[in-house]
């Protein structure tokens, strides 16, 4: 009898330790929109993208999205990506360029770098 009581109760406590793990998991804010600024990301209006779908232009840069839409971002809707990846803003509603998140090294002029 006492084996089995052991029995369920370790089942028991073992579903509640799923269960309380299952809600964590779903309670937890996305880490991946944590650094995005509030301006810039309202609504899921950011996601990472390649690199390469970003051009330099004058006065700033477009991005293509998978569709072939383009966007362009002014100098001043461009911000430092703090997972060294390329990130668009577009609002999904008014198709609106809000941000563009760069890594560090697409802002620096490759002029500008040492040459040693």
């Amino acid at each position: 009898m006492r084996f089995a009581t052991a029995v369920m109760w370790i089942g028991i406590a073992f579903i509640a330790a799923v269960l309380i793990i299952v809600l964590i998991t779903m309670a937890w804010p996305a880490q991946a929109h944590d650094w995005y600024a509030k301006a810039c990301c309202g609504d899921n209006d950011c996601h990472p993208t390649p690199c390469e779908r970003i051009t330099a232009v004058g006065g700033g840069f477009e991005y293509r999205d998978y569709n072939g839409a383009v966007y362009f971002f002014t100098r001043d809707k461009m911000k430092f990506s703090q997972d060294g990846e390329c990130h668009a803003c577009v609002h999904q509603e008014s198709h609106s360029a809000l941000c563009l998140y760069l890594p560090v090294s697409t802002w620096i002029p490759r002029w500008t770098l040492p040459l040693f």
